[in-house]
């Protein structure tokens, strides 16, 4: 613990590099397995341990954390919180889906499709029409998320955003689709 706390009370005096490298090789291999096991999910773990370390460096910088000894507390509180805004997010996402299924039930093969699982034929064009109006960074993101299916840590890596702006942006362009096709009140 001494040596964190060195590390963090040189913090003011140029040393962010060093407490970074140091936060991260005390807490990264654990956060990811904490959010993991909360999430059942390991990329999504790692996406919460980033994010954790991210949120924890900045409160260090803003001098929000009062007492040292206290750091791996706020550390995990940290994660426990947006292992939770997580799930928060996941199920409003769903929800989403849902609505855009209209109820509908679907074989396994579109199940296997996300564009096939948010509508039925008649509605696929009007889908199409409610994406055309989109921004084409919104259409970028979901045709990374949605038809080409990556992970979102290498959506974020290659947009140059971190794992909690991808989670914001995709939110929003869902949300702005959901407008256009006319499946949610504004």
């Amino acid at each position: 613990m001494a040596s964190t706390t060195g590390a963090v009370t040189d913090y003011a005096s140029g040393g962010a590099a060093d407490v970074a490298v140091e936060l991260h090789g005390r807490f990264w291999k654990r956060l990811s397995v904490f959010a993991a096991r909360r999430l059942r999910d390991r990329s999504a773990g790692e996406d919460v341990a980033q994010e954790t370390l991210r949120r924890v460096i900045e409160a260090l910088r803003e001098n929000k954390i009062e007492k040292l000894e206290a750091l791996p507390a706020f550390v995990f509180q940290t994660a426990r919180n947006i292992c939770l805004h997580h799930g928060r997010s996941t199920k409003r996402e769903e929800g989403a889906l849902t609505r855009f299924r209209g109820g509908m039930r679907m074989s396994s093969s579109e199940e296997d499709d996300p564009l096939a699982a948010l509508v039925d034929e008649s509605r696929r064009a009007e889908v199409r029409r409610a994406l055309e109006r989109l921004d084409a960074d919104d259409r970028e993101l979901l045709r990374l998320l949605y038809v080409d299916a990556f992970k979102t840590t290498e959506i974020a890596e290659r947009l140059g955003i971190d794992a909690g702006t991808l989670r914001v942006r995709k939110h929003r362009a869902l949300k702005r689709l959901a407008e256009f096709v006319g499946n949610v009140s504004p």
